[in-house]
């Protein structure tokens, strides 16, 4: 019908169970990213494509009700990260909207009560396919590719201010 869902699935011991927990109607719903908190509360990110917007998507799952909200307009769509801090609150590594790979890498981060944006890594060609993790000290560290220059690289908080490093590929 040209419907598309994003679908959440569960075994019980026996057999999987499948629910419907979003309706992305017309559009494309891409790269579905998954966390389980430490209350069990499921968070997921998820970008959405048509000829007009790409979006950045959250839900959440308190065990009882799915929430979603959008949260920015300006993503580039495909493969984001979603990890969430010692407080249970998510953050997601995304591309921000462009050409090819994007035009820079973001970090979005939820402090409880809103969302706030930080330009990471800046330019074009850059900041998709990300992946994110959060340490025992809530310090951040994102894979990304800039693919400019055909590498991985790799930025963390740790000191304080963001660090970039390019993934050494060896001899």
């Amino acid at each position: 019908d040209g419907d598309y869902d994003i679908r959440y699935s569960i075994n019980d011991g026996t057999s999987w169970n499948s629910v419907k927990i979003s309706d992305c109607g017309a559009t494309y719903c891409w790269d579905a990213h998954m966390v389980i908190d430490d209350n069990d509360e499921l968070h997921v990110a998820y970008t959405t494509y048509t000829q007009y917007a790409e979006t950045l998507v959250y839900m959440h799952y308190d065990g009882t009700t799915w929430t979603s909200e959008e949260v920015s307009s300006n993503a580039h769509f495909g493969p984001i990260g979603i990890a969430v801090d010692s407080d249970n609150h998510p953050h997601i590594s995304y591309g921000i909207r462009g050409q090819y790979c994007g035009d820079g890498l973001r970090l979005a981060s939820y402090d409880g009560s809103s969302w706030s944006h930080q330009d990471i890594d800046i330019g074009s060609n850059r900041g998709c396919e990300s992946a994110i993790v959060i340490d025992e000290s809530d310090y951040i560290y994102i894979a990304y590719q800039d693919r400019n220059e055909s590498k991985l690289k790799v930025v963390t908080n740790k000191s304080g201010s963001w660090d970039r490093y390019t993934a050494d590929m060896g001899s």
